[in-house]
């Protein structure tokens, strides 16, 4: 009789980096932005993450924010957050091809976040890696020996 239940708590306790990293999926993970969440307004993304610029001259709701240099880990990246109905919809990074001094593996870093890729394409000089979920994950990568650079879509899913 405790026979299942020991099997049970086994496979519990083997499945829960697995369960932790789909739970992850529902937010906005990894890469400095775990303070975000989709349907912040810009204002609020803004106070969240400072890093993040109104366009110069811009009045009213933003339709993007932006920086041109965030700096993750060491790396640095393009960053911008998109807006729908004045709500975060999506976030873009793409890394710096000239950045030779960083050392992130961006796919670890995504897997980490969001748990394995759901679909993984190989095209003309890239591999092209999806995530699904309500935050969906769309990853650009060169084909190389270089881990560290590409360009991450990070969007709303729901």
């Amino acid at each position: 009789m405790k026979r299942p239940l020991f099997t049970l708590a086994c496979t519990l306790i083997a499945l829960s980096p697995a369960l932790a990293r789909a739970a992850a999926r529902e937010g906005i993970h990894g890469l400095g932005l775990d303070a975000l969440n989709w349907g912040m307004s810009a204002d609020q993304v803004a106070a969240a993450l400072p890093a993040l610029k109104r366009p110069a001259g811009g009045g009213g709701a933003p339709a993007t924010l932006s920086n041109d240099l965030y700096v993750f880990q060491g790396c640095k990246f393009r960053l911008e957050a998109g807006f729908t109905e004045g709500k975060l919809s999506g976030l873009t990074l793409k890394s710096y091809e000239d950045d030779a001094q960083c050392g992130l593996d961006l796919p670890m870093v995504l897997y980490n976040a969001y748990g394995g890729a759901s679909d993984v394409q190989l095209g003309a000089g890239d591999v092209a890696s999806t995530w699904s979920g309500q935050t969906g994950v769309y990853f650009t990568q060169p084909i190389r020996e270089d881990r560290a650079h590409g360009r991450i879509e990070i969007y709303d899913n729901r």
